[in-house]
């Protein structure tokens, strides 16, 4: 099976979460014997520099470089448009002819395409091609508009209005649609229920995060990209609202904040003297096997979390809310915890630091979670399934 595979980012190294998912996909599909080869943007020098190192996964790559300044022309300009701002923004001429030059040059028997800005380029190509929508940006604007007051909402509002027309279009233009919550399959199909939707989790890599049996410390973990606002809201609720609940009980508590690029008001919380912010690392796991707990108070976004599955393969009991819940098929109290209110949050948190037996049974129950349902191996049958049967849609199987 040769794939054309198409990421909005370059997918090496795979350190958030659309790079996660498409970096495993495509290494699956090599290794059950399939061909990929590959187009993305590269944002920087430095994913070029990465672009590179997956010639010798997939047979060929392209990485289109990508300008902001360009990028912010074409959002700009699709405000006179119906499709989504973030389709113009994303939108480059280098990367259609480069689709359409891979296309004439090879013989393909599918395109997978992540994300619907991906979508855009090949939506019209004749020939089986999946899109993996990853969760429903239509939901996640949903929820974010329920908090977010600063100057954008205009747009937002906007953006919203579009997407959640726009989604179900292109959808409708693939043989098949995956999504990696069931509730962002739910909220497809509600506005289309004709719809062809698969749920195929992000998973985690089993053999790299793994537990540790040292010894933990007084801190509280949170990871992830920053500059997002469900990430970015989360960190600022549970330092305002939660934290100073933990630090009555347990008064040397540390947050740690680990991700890329902070916003400053991120950053400003280190003032405190209870919060670090430590920006980009390369590793992230020397952070898990010193967090007594890992922390995930999200309030809006949608899809599986990755940050929840990580920690939990590493052993590290999670605590979360509903919105960090959905997509994983555990219990509540056995496998993790859930608390939507404040209080409820920190004493969970609490209970855990100072109830070693209670943390390591819950770190342990997370982690056999983690193995069965979501590793990688199983989470890539899942995908050459689906290919699978769209190839038997166009007599191809």
């Amino acid at each position: 099976m040769k794939i054309l595979f198409l990421t909005l980012r370059t997918p090496f190294p795979p350190q958030r979460g659309d790079k996660i998912r498409a970096y495993n996909f495509i290494r699956y599909i090599v290794e059950a014997g399939g061909e990929v080869d590959l187009i993305c943007f590269a944002e920087t020098e430095a994913d070029l520099e990465s672009a590179e190192r997956l010639k010798g996964l997939c047979g060929e790559v392209k990485a289109i470089r990508f300008s902001k300044a360009r990028a912010a022309l074409g959002a700009a300009l699709a405000l006179f448009k119906r499709s989504p701002l973030q389709n113009g923004y994303w939108f480059s001429r280098k990367l259609r002819s480069a689709v359409r030059s891979m296309l004439k040059g090879k013989r393909y028997d599918l395109i997978h395409a992540q994300l619907f800005r991906m979508g855009q380029y090949v939506s019209r190509e004749r020939m089986p091609k999946v899109l993996d929508l990853s969760d429903s940006m239509a939901l996640n604007l949903q929820r974010r508009m329920m908090l977010d007051r600063s100057p954008s909402f205009p747009l937002l509002f906007l953006e919203h209005r579009r997407v959640w027309r726009y989604e179900v279009e292109i959808a409708r233009r693939f043989d098949a649609s995956i999504v990696a919550s069931p509730v962002d399959r739910d909220h497809l199909l509600m506005r289309d229920p004709s719809l062809r939707i698969h749920v195929i989790p992000t998973a985690v890599d089993t053999e790299y995060f793994r537990p540790s049996s040292g010894p933990y410390e007084h801190m509280v973990l949170f990871t992830g990209t920053m500059g997002y606002f469900p990430n970015d809201d989360a960190v600022l609720y549970f330092h305002r609202e939660i934290l100073p609940l933990i630090k009555r009980a347990v008064p040397d508590i540390k947050f740690y904040v680990v991700g890329n690029n902070p916003p400053p008001k991120v950053r400003a919380l280190e003032v405190s003297g209870d919060t670090v912010v430590t920006g980009h690392v390369d590793d992230v796991r020397p952070y898990f096997r010193r967090a007594a707990v890992f922390v995930c108070p999200l309030r809006s976004g949608s899809g599986i979390q990755t940050k929840n599955l990580e920690a939990m393969a590493m052993g590290v009991p999670v605590v979360t809310t509903s919105f960090g819940f959905e997509g994983i098929e555990g219990v509540p109290g056995r496998d993790l915890l859930v608390a939507d209110d404040p209080s409820d949050f920190a004493r969970e948190v609490i209970g855990l630091i100072k109830d070693g037996g209670w943390r390591a049974r819950i770190g342990l129950n997370g982690r056999k979670l983690v193995e069965s349902k979501y590793s990688w191996r199983a989470v890539g049958k899942r995908l050459v399934e689906v290919y699978e049967e769209v190839l038997r849609g166009w007599g191809r199987g």
